[in-house]
């Protein structure tokens, strides 16, 4: 099972019962679960979350899984997708095929058939990126607390102020952090005028070029990887900023 849990997955289901049992099955399984109520919002929560897996119901109210699927496909995205379908329909069926879904899976779900399925794919997933970081369910937790500490008196320690929480995910070749709160007393100030967003942004841009060395030393150090920094996104409005750093 380790190598779920160094992947990502996202679950849209439309039903909160259904919802709510496979959630509790998969977090068992996958140290990061996203869910989403149907396919418009699971398109959000793709964006957002970028994961190695999704699974998603085919029926869902205003936006169906495979409409979902076909949009994140226009997207450039192949990652692996699971569809769930109380009907053995088979235009459907024909249609995940040209999408290159990898499992159309019926209703009631057999989660031994499930837990083959997903042990598939991640070994496929792992074996096509090149390398796995095969941590066990405690290191990878201990790493990814490590990484929260260290960030949070890192930026303490530079900006006077700590961000209100860190969020880090140890993928099979990535290294996520999101930040939450990070906006100081003054920034929140010049932020009451919304014409001051993107001047934060940029200040806080120009911050993390200006500490690169040292913010890049405090991973290596906790992960021991090299890394480098292939996405970062400021959302001065929404109070959070989130990295993307590959192994």
């Amino acid at each position: 099972m380790t190598d779920l849990f160094n992947l990502k997955v996202l679950y849209v289901e439309d039903d909160p019962e259904t919802r709510h049992q496979m959630e509790k099955f998969l977090k068992r399984r996958f140290s990061r679960v996203v869910t989403a109520s149907n396919g418009i919002e699971g398109l959000a929560k793709f964006s957002e979350c970028d994961p190695d897996i999704v699974i998603a119901d085919l029926l869902m109210e205003g936006l169906g899984g495979i409409d979902m699927v076909e949009r994140i496909r226009e997207s450039g995205s192949t990652c692996s997708v699971l569809i769930t379908s109380a009907i053995e329909d088979t235009g459907s069926i024909l249609r995940t095929v040209d999408l290159g879904i990898d499992k159309y899976i019926i209703k009631p779900i057999d989660t031994d058939e499930l837990c083959k399925t997903l042990e598939k794919t991640a070994s496929r997933i792992l074996k096509e990126n090149g390398k796995s970081l095969s941590f066990d369910i405690n290191r990878k937790k201990e790493i990814e607390k490590e990484l929260r500490l260290g960030i949070s008196a890192f930026l303490k320690k530079k900006t006077g102020k700590g961000p209100k929480n860190i969020n880090a995910f140890l993928g099979n070749n990535h290294l996520e952090i999101v930040i939450n709160g990070f906006l100081t007393p003054f920034d929140e100030s010049l932020l009451e005028d919304r014409r001051n967003q993107t001047v934060i942004e940029q200040n806080r841009q120009l911050f993390y070029k200006t500490v690169k060395k040292e913010f890049k030393e405090i991973i290596i150090n906790i992960i021991s990887l090299e890394i480098e920094i292939t996405d970062l996104r400021i959302d001065a409005e929404a109070n959070r900023e989130s990295f993307v750093f590959k192994y």
